[in-house]
């Protein structure tokens, strides 16, 4: 990775400064320095290499525009004369600065290579970047030319943070394999909060019911008094009892032997339940009655179907029964199903709760548990509105005011975790505690699902926050054993693979990682909304894992169809929106709705807060790009205007680089108008100057520099003849490190014409008194001036020369 490598080329070039080579030293540095120009390090080690005061001092004003407060650059600059009241910034040139020849930098090159050897270090894994020249398609140029290659390089590659951001990616969803893998089951086997003291987990085989940290299984503190193991890993237990308690008429209909609907519902066997629910609500209707017991289950399990409106149907119609005259059972005999019957408004606060009205849903639990405190349902629901409100403490307040908290109900144990696990504010602490939650739920229900899916996730969040790698690391195992246990017992849970990934990406096994995301994507999940984050969520996950190695065509794919099945604004979105734009720059899509224009258009739609930003980018599409590929004409004019009407006329907003880049794509789009428009030329020529000044008087590029000695150039006196052959020159000194790609022969050839007209101009000489004025050009002073004075702003930076080479005398830098 750049960084990586960058710190390794550090290292190695301080350890060749301490060891008497500058020579040497100094190209490795320049190494680091490419991969990563912001270090300051690095630079105030190359400045203490450097080979005259001209280079120390560029290295130091190079710190300065990283850092303006670095105190050895300060001192630096202070011991060489420089007045460093503010940050110091780039100056003009004022000497000419020479190429390196090819024999010298074939020596060069042979020592840097001996030293890289003795050092072994990684090769570079940078992208290849192809430039291409435009042929066609090009209009304003007038008599400039062209440049001849792109100018932009590939963004580094992404490295998938787990650390933090997959574990919160899943932080939503309710949620192991071995080399062969099982594939994942379209039914859904996860446990459903109800108001049983326990759920009822599916049969399985023997598996241990804590994950251990250093020797330590992390067990309740204080145990709820009353904790009972209501089952094991070897047995599927019986369903505890209900509260309130089944109604003997009901019970004999749905609690038979062989189809307990209870049971179950319980179990996940939703299909199965809602059957012989339907049957029982078949009978009583039969018997013109009605029991709020027999429709909150039949309810429930219409809603894990996703079939809310049916759900709806059922509590409307309960609430709505009036009970026949002179009833053999009476009103005592059975449930009455009434509008403020506690189980229907259970139900009913549950069902709003899904459709995102929490404040019915709040008020709908709390006037359940103020005739039945004893209802789980209504105590989770309650707490889930206080949870996405935020008011963790609340929540977990609503939890233990239950009678069921000291009885170690599942239900509430799970999300008391859940409630831990979503508050920030002490990440590490509140995984721990999380974790004796969980540890309680799996002490009472060794099988529990919700319980190991918390598990995985809470040492998912341990990892994400641990600094320590090896510490970090066996946090990443235990999750990936949790995912393991909870993908053994049920196999059909698409949260234990993406758990499982997540781990294996924390511990950078990213073909795991892969196969595991993949299982969920090509499982063939039912078609319901539960099942659509878990797909969304794989997509995701497996998009940056190939967006991060590199494999861009990969990555574009499961973007897009995330995007385009899942549109909406969230910050997610945009995120993905971005990377599609990223990576259709990098794949050169320029045009069209899956081209960079696209994407472009998708992210002003969505994020119309930031249009500024995005209108930058399509500039830099029309203005820079369009320059050197053929596919998209430039459009100049119309990209200058959209400039100064809608983003610096006002820039608030955006930042100091995205400003600068606005100013730069103008000057560029100046530059081409002008050198099409020879009435205005000048003026024109002159307002470009200022742009591109002020542009680097934030940040220096290149392409900044090119262009500065393309404008001067164009201004034609000999002043600026001549500082834009100082501009060319700082390129060509710097593409001895940077190696830039339009630094070919038709650069040298500009430079060759250029030194020719400045030698012309020199030797012609001075006009007499008799001969006529010339009134179109400008006075050089008045170049002078436009070029000083346009904008506060400071020149291009000085550059060394070979004039004397001396070894570099001053004290290297501490190590940092």
């Amino acid at each position: 990775m750049a960084q990586e490598q960058a710190k390794q080329f550090l290292q190695q070039g301080i350890a060749a400064a301490r060891a008497g080579r500058p020579d040497i030293a100094r190209d490795i540095l320049q190494q680091a320095i490419r991969l990563d120009p912001q270090n300051e390090t690095t630079w105030l080690w190359l400045s203490s290499v450097a080979r005259d005061d001209k280079e120390r001092l560029f290295c130091l004003k190079q710190i300065l525009t990283i850092n303006p407060q670095n105190e050895f650059a300060l001192k630096g600059l202070r011991a060489l004369g420089v007045q460093t009241a503010g940050p110091a910034a780039p100056t003009a040139p004022t000497s000419t600065i020479p190429t390196v020849t090819d024999d010298k930098y074939g020596r060069i090159q042979q020592a840097v290579d001996d030293f890289l050897r003795h050092y072994n270090p990684e090769p570079d894994k940078s992208a290849e970047v192809t430039w291409g020249k435009k042929t066609k398609r090009r209009y304003g140029e007038g008599g400039a030319q062209r440049l001849r290659q792109v100018t932009y390089a590939a963004a580094a590659l992404l490295i998938v943070v787990v650390v933090g951001g997959g574990v919160f990616l899943l932080s939503s969803l309710t949620g192991g394999s071995d080399s062969e893998g099982t594939p994942v089951a379209v039914n859904a086997t996860r446990t459903p909060v109800t108001p049983t003291l326990t759920p009822t987990p599916t049969i399985g085989g023997p598996t241990p019911t804590g994950i251990r940290i250093n020797g330590q299984t992390p067990t309740p503190s204080p145990t709820p008094a009353g904790l009972v193991a209501h089952g094991n890993a070897y047995s599927a237990p019986e369903p505890t009892e209900i509260r309130p308690t089944l109604n003997p008429f009901v019970r004999g209909q749905i609690a038979k032997s062989n189809s307990n609907a209870v049971a179950l519902y319980s179990n996940g066997q939703y299909q199965e339940a809602l059957a012989v629910l339907e049957n029982a609500h078949q009978y009583f209707d039969q018997n013109q009655e009605c029991y709020a017991s027999l429709v909150y289950y039949e309810a429930l399990t219409q809603v894990a179907l996703d079939n809310i409106d049916q759900a709806e149907r059922l509590l409307e119609q309960a609430q709505n029964y009036q009970m026949p005259p002179n009833s053999i059972r009476g009103e005592e005999g059975y449930e009455s199903c009434r509008m403020d019957a506690p189980l229907l408004l259970t139900a009913l606060g549950h069902i709003r709760f899904l459709q995102g009205q929490y404040d019915e849903a709040l008020a709908l639990s709390q006037q359940a548990l103020d005739q039945a405190p004893a209802l789980v349902q209504a105590s989770v629901t309650k707490a889930r509105v206080l949870l996405i409100r935020e008011q963790y403490a609340d929540a977990l307040n609503a939890l233990r005011e239950s009678p069921a908290w000291n009885e170690g109900d599942t239900n509430l144990l799970v999300v008391a975790a859940e409630a831990k696990l979503s508050d920030m504010s002490s990440p590490a602490n509140n995984a721990r505690d999380a974790l004796g939650y969980i540890a309680q739920a799996l002490y009472v229900e060794p099988l529990c699902q919700p319980a190991l899916q918390l598990q995985a996730r809470a040492y998912l969040q341990l990892a994400a926050v641990e600094t320590a790698p090896g510490k970090q690391q066996e946090y990443y195992g235990w999750a990936v054993l949790s995912a393991q246990t909870l993908w053994l017992h049920y196999a059909s849970d698409p949260t234990a693979y993406l758990y499982l990934a997540e781990a294996r990406i924390g511990e950078q096994n990213t073909d795991m990682a892969e196969t595991e995301l993949t299982r969920v994507i090509d499982a063939g999940l039912p078609d319901t909304s539960e099942a659509q984050n878990y797909i969304e969520a794989a997509y995701r996950l497996r998009g940056e894992l190939y967006y991060a190695d590199g494999r861009l065509n990969d990555a574009f794919l499961d973007f897009e169809k995330i995007v385009n099945d899942t549109p909406r604004r969230d910050e997610q979105h945009l995120d993905l929106l971005n990377k599609l734009l990223d990576i259709s720059l990098r794949l050169e899509q320029y045009l069209g709705d899956n081209g960079a224009d696209g994407w472009i258009a998708r992210l002003i739609a969505a994020d119309p807060e930031n249009t500024k930003v995005y209108l930058i980018q399509r500039a830099k599409l029309y203005v820079e790009t369009c320059t050197f590929v053929d596919e998209i004409d430039c459009e100049y004019e119309d990209m200058r205007q959209v400039l100064d009407d809608e983003i610096l006329v006002d820039p608030t907003g955006l930042s100091p680089e995205q400003l600068a880049n606005a100013y730069s794509y103008r000057a560029q789009a100046q530059y081409y108008v002008a050198a099409g428009d020879a009435e205005e030329q000048q003026a024109a020529y002159l307002q470009a100057l200022a742009d591109i000044n002020q542009a680097l008087a934030v940040r220096e590029t290149a392409l900044d520099h090119y262009y500065r000695g393309l404008i001067l150039e164009g201004l034609g006196d000999e002043s600026s003849l001549r500082q834009a052959l100082r501009e060319y020159q700082w390129v060509v000194y710097w593409n001895t490190t940077y190696a830039y790609p339009f630094v070919d022969e038709a650069f040298e050839d500009r430079m060759a014409d250029l030194t020719e007209r400045i030698e012309n101009i020199a030797s012609t000489p001075e006009p007499t008194e008799e001969a006529p004025e010339a009134t179109e050009e400008p006075s050089a002073a008045a170049t002078e001036e436009a070029q000083d004075g346009a904008t506060a702003t400071p020149r291009p930076t000085n550059t060394p020369t070979d004039e004397t080479e001396t070894d570099a005398t001053a004290t290297p830098p501490p190590l940092p």
